[in-house]
């Protein structure tokens, strides 16, 4: 009886025992080549433009204001280039309340990096709204009469004859 006990305990914790000798994963497991945290395929995707004041500048991150009032709140790291006026600027030499324009990308855990930021934009062109001394004077241009417009059946009055006639409507008689 012992033997019997002995045997059946050693048949289950045989393969307990030698599966414990492999560390994970397993011999035979395919194993991936990338990272965990890959980032995602950027692509030809073009990079958003924050603009705004500038309220914080660390090491890591870039506070801005937007025009709208709203706070973003950017990181950056050692690949972030600051421009002004087509030349490399250090950051520290960025006061509080200049106005930025930030490239972004997405950063591994999908928030947003800094790649560019440009000191002092130039502000965007404004829309010139169009004046009437703009455009040439075209026959268009001439306030309409009513003898310009054409005369359709809507415009004549209605007669009883141009009237649809419906099951309440009595035959007219006329003396």
């Amino acid at each position: 009886m012992r033997y019997a006990i002995f045997v059946l305990s050693l048949a289950i914790l045989l393969p307990v025992i030698s599966s414990a000798q492999y560390p994970y994963p397993y011999p035979g497991a395919r194993r991936s080549g990338g990272k965990a945290n890959a980032a995602p395929p950027s692509g030809n995707q073009p990079t958003p433009t924050f603009e705004g004041t500038l309220k914080m500048l660390t090491k890591k991150e870039i506070v801005l204001q937007l025009q709208s009032d709203q706070i973003v709140t950017i990181r950056r790291d050692h690949k972030t280039k600051f421009i002004e006026k087509d030349k490399d600027v250090k950051p520290d030499n960025i006061e509080i309340g200049t106005a930025l324009a930030i490239d972004v990308k997405e950063d591994l855990d999908l928030k947003p990096m800094a790649v560019r930021v440009v000191v002092n934009p130039p502000p965007p062109p404004a829309e010139k709204p169009a004046t009437v001394s703009d455009k040439p004077a075209t026959a268009s241009d001439k306030p309409a009469t009513a003898s310009d417009k054409p005369v359709t059946a809507s415009d004549k009055p209605a007669t009883a004859s141009d009237k649809p006639l419906t099951a309440s409507d009595k035959p007219v008689t006329e003396p």
